[in-house]
């Protein structure tokens, strides 16, 4: 976002920018979540 501003030589609005930051950090905090759900999960074995 922050590249896309620069490139576009858009000003963001403060509120724009404490938008972006919440949505960086949920999106983070999913990533997160999956990986720490997908360490936990017990290793399948097909036969």
């Amino acid at each position: 976002m922050a590249a896309e501003a620069i490139l576009l030589g858009e000003r963001l609005d403060p509120r724009q920018w404490i938008g972006a930051v919440i949505v960086l950090a949920a999106i983070l905090g999913i990533f997160r979540q999956t990986l720490h759900t997908a360490s936990e999960a017990p290793a399948t074995v097909t036969a």
